[in-house]
């Protein structure tokens, strides 16, 4: 047993610091009498992660985490996310974790998420961001929508159709109190494979409190099973003349279509053309500008 430090008080609490992060502590006290003392009462926790450093987000692969063993069964655990599901009792499949085998989407292993209409509500929640105000900034991640446990079955894989094939990302101000969740954006794949995702984080607005978080969170809560593996994952500043993302169509009628979508200025160009062109003709078309 190391014994770090012992304090005499008269106050009923205690402000202890110094201490180190993502460690396990513990603490004892007693009642100190006139002539005798108190039994023990004692407790333990475990310190929270420092925030990731930009350097930390530039590139989170999961390919270096250890196995470990538990009923038979094969985890891998992320150490300072926070993971979980919304179900009144979740079961470990419908937890966020690691897996690896060909389906992740680069690499051996990828973060997977599975929920279903009684298990869902899965949560990944990332260590705080060490930065100053996480509206200038942007998460990217590898993409994957599949049903299989392996990509070399595909006999076994499910139309896309047939389950959500998404993610929602957000962020959180307090990862204990998943009412501080605030979605960002909603990450829908068309198919099964790989897709390169976006997440522009100045969208963003706070809390119901007005407060804003530092805790970037994958959720999966949908009306339908869903599958989705989440790979690649790196968050940067927001790129100054960034590609406009989340085109969406509204108002169609037989002469009229509003076009919107999240940019990072306030100057653009709309390009309308009586044909579907293809990316190729686009990029030719820069050339003209």
């Amino acid at each position: 047993m190391v014994v770090l430090d012992t304090l005499l008080t008269d106050k009923m609490s205690v402000q202890l610091q110094d201490m180190v992060s993502n460690t396990n502590y513990s603490a004892a006290l007693l009642t100190l009498c006139d002539e005798d003392v108190s039994s023990w009462e004692t407790t333990a926790w475990q310190t929270m992660c420092a925030p990731y450093s930009l350097a930390e987000v530039e590139l989170i692969d999961f390919e270096e985490y250890n196995s470990t063993t538990s009923n038979s069964v094969t985890y891998y655990p992320i150490p300072c996310w926070v993971t979980g599901n919304k179900a009144v009792i979740p079961t470990a499949i419908n937890i966020p974790y690691v897996l690896e085998g060909t389906v992740a989407p680069q690499g051996s292993k990828s973060l997977k998420f599975y929920t279903t209409e009684h298990q869902n509500g899965a949560y990944a929640i990332m260590p705080a961001l060490d930065v100053d105000d996480i509206t200038k900034y942007e998460l990217t991640f590898l993409g994957r929508a599949m049903d299989a446990s392996t990509a070399t079955a595909p006999s076994t894989i499910k139309e896309i159709s047939d389950y959500a094939g998404a993610i929602i990302v957000g962020i959180l101000t307090d990862p204990a109190d998943l009412s501080t969740f605030e979605a960002v954006d909603t990450i829908v794949l068309p198919d099964n494979a790989v897709h390169l995702c976006k997440v522009r984080f100045n969208m963003y607005q706070g809390d119901v409190n007005e407060d804003y978080g530092k805790y970037v969170a994958f959720m999966s809560e949908f009306d339908k099973e869903n599958y989705f593996y989440v790979d690649n994952i790196s968050i940067a500043p927001i790129e100054k003349c960034g590609t406009p993302l989340d085109l969406t169509l509204t108002n169609l009628s037989y002469k009229e279509a509003s076009i919107s979508w999240n940019g990072t200025t306030d100057a653009y160009r709309v390009v309308l053309a009586a044909e579907e062109l293809t990316e190729e003709q686009w990029e030719g078309y820069t050339n003209y500008l």
